[in-house]
């Protein structure tokens, strides 16, 4: 277990305001953030957009794109700007590039030689978004929701803190997480609220989610399930498989619903082809992903359908890794206690993602 003062120094200050969005503020200079929104439209057959901008420890390739990084002042960084679309059941990259990220006052500004142009500014939940290329609009999209109520403290020890709450109107989805997994730290938050948007000249709107990340430590396989609910209900799952260590870090399931939170201590993901034939590990060829989990006096089961994948390809000093970002379709939620049960059809339209990654190196982890 770390003491306070060695966790402090490896995580830097305690992250309970949003406005890190805008701040360059890594766990460590050795380590990685990454600035994360995904707009996903609440209708089925309506677009996601999925922005993201990173900046890694160490230089490394994606799709075969050298990408370099480097903290440039306190304010400033060079790293990588990736936009995927998610329609009809298909997904497309529409750009990756290196991009100079500059940060002020409640603004975000990202430009790349090629003329594509990233700002992000307001106060978090209320923000406004734009991406154009040359001028050119490609995406606005502008979030609403009401601030966090009193947030609620969740100590796991002293290296896994979380704080998470709703807004009082239920608009707006907090969670804030330090978290020490095998092998590396993490310092995050989470924002779920509201957004309206225009995507190449389409309307939409529906559940915005925006994540800040700061990391330390080795890059880790993981398995990753969120739902977020338009009555303020939130569903989570991560797990890191075949961990070297013990850590109930490297495992989190829970459920937040009207200010309670179900926790559950065990469980494990499944995979299941279009005819529900099992299937040993992920592949293409998965089509539902079936997550079961317990603690002992309550269980739940959530049955996902891959709506649309996209898979980055990333290679570093010998590790090569796939890094899957999935748009999930909810079939079935179901949480099941004594005197207990709770069901997807009385929480309301819902948004998922889910995240894969997979690891090739010396130590063979997938």
């Amino acid at each position: 277990m770390l003491t306070n003062a060695i966790y402090r120094y490896l995580f830097g200050k305690e992250w309970i305001s949003t406005d890190v969005f805008y701040k360059n503020e890594p766990a460590h200079k050795l380590g990685g953030s990454y600035w994360f929104w995904l707009f996903s439209s609440t209708k089925d057959d309506g677009p996601k957009v999925m922005l993201k901008i990173t900046r890694m420890g160490i230089n490394y390739k994606m799709d075969n794109l050298p990408v370099k990084n480097k903290l440039l002042k306190n304010n400033s960084f060079i790293g990588l700007v990736s936009c995927l679309c998610f329609t009809d059941g298909k997904a497309k990259k529409l750009f990756s590039e290196q991009c100079e990220v500059n940060f002020s006052e409640k603004e975000l500004i990202a430009k790349t030689d090629s003329g594509l142009t990233v700002i992000v500014n307001g106060e978090i939940p209320n923000y406004s978004m734009s991406v154009k290329k040359s001028g050119k609009e490609i995406l606005t999209a502008s979030s609403s929701g009401s601030a966090p109520n009193k947030a609620k403290k969740i100590v796991h020890s002293n290296a896994f803190n979380k704080y998470s709450c709703f807004s009082e109107d239920k608009s707006t989805y907090y969670m804030f997480e330090e978290t020490v997994r095998c092998p590396h730290l993490v310092k995050l938050l989470n924002v779920f609220s509201k957004f309206k948007a225009s995507f190449s000249g389409e309307k939409f709107d529906g559940i915005a989610y925006a994540e800040r990340n700061s990391a330390l430590g080795a890059f880790a396989p993981w398995r990753y399930c969120i739902y977020d609910f338009e009555d303020g209900a939130h569903f989570r799952f991560f797990w890191i498989p075949k961990a070297p260590t013990k850590n109930p870090a490297n495992f989190e399931c829970f459920f937040d619903h009207n200010n309670k939170r179900y926790q559950f201590t065990s469980g494990k993901s499944e995979y299941f082809d279009v005819d529900w034939n099992k299937l040993g590990k992920f592949s293409d060829s998965v089509k539902y992903i079936k997550v079961n989990c317990t603690n002992g006096k309550e269980s739940v089961e959530v049955i996902s359908e891959i709506d649309s994948q996209y898979t980055f390809k990333y290679s570093s000093i010998g590790f090569d890794s796939n890094y899957s970002q999935i748009i999930l379709k909810l079939k079935k939620l179901e949480i099941i206690g004594e005197n207990l049960k709770i069901t997807n059809s009385n929480l309301g339209k819902s948004v998922g993602y889910g995240e894969h990654v997979t690891l090739k190196s010396p130590l063979k982890i997938e």
